[in-house]
């Protein structure tokens, strides 16, 4: 059987990927996401949301991290990371959640093209509880289970239904949605 995934197991890990790594190509957009990781209940959860339907937006539709577009306005990645998520999500990084550290960017697609983005993602902890408020971005938002993901059997609460596919796997630290498809959009995130 395997061990539980602990938050105190992941933040050496995430802090020992080397600098290098963790930077995109220069001259390129970027844009963050947050790894929000619940660890309140025996098997730990990552919170996804399903992205609304609208006009123009590459990512209609599709589940995914919350997360967006790094702005002027923003000093860091954190801060795009807990803007975007308060806006999507109104959950509140900062006040309620716990950076672990990051993982190596990947660069975006959308609609199986690739795009002049590199998402960075943000991995958190949630130290506190807070009510999820959905924004104008977001359709719904869940809890998807990391160790029923890994097994492949889903149990989503807000009626997003997953294939039997198995959809994460975990690499030392690197969490990866792999093949995860709900029967409206696909689930994306960190690679």
């Amino acid at each position: 059987m395997e061990a539980a995934l602990h938050a105190r197991d992941l933040a050496p890990a995430l802090a020992a990927i080397s600098p290098g790594e963790l930077a995109s190509p220069a001259g390129m957009r970027r844009s963050a996401v947050a790894m929000l990781l619940s660890f309140d209940s025996p098997e730990p959860c990552v919170l996804l949301m399903t992205r609304a339907e609208r006009e123009g937006d590459r990512w209609s539709g599709q589940v995914g991290l919350p997360g967006g577009h790094e702005d002027a306005s923003d000093v860091d990645l954190v801060a795009t990371a807990a803007r975007e998520t308060r806006e999507e999500l109104g959950f509140d990084l900062l006040a309620h959640a716990t950076l672990l550290g990051r993982l190596p960017p990947i660069q975006a697609r959308a609609r199986a093209e690739l795009l002049p983005l590199w998402i960075h993602p943000l991995v958190f902890a949630r130290a506190r509880h807070q009510e999820l408020v959905l924004g104008a971005e977001a359709r719904e938002a869940f809890w998807l289970p990391l160790a029923s993901a890994r097994a492949g059997a889903l149990v989503i609460l807000l009626g997003t239904a997953l294939t039997t596919a198995p959809t994460l796997t975990t690499t030392g630290v690197g969490l990866s949605f792999t093949g995860a498809t709900p029967t409206q959009g696909i689930v994306v995130g960190a690679g």
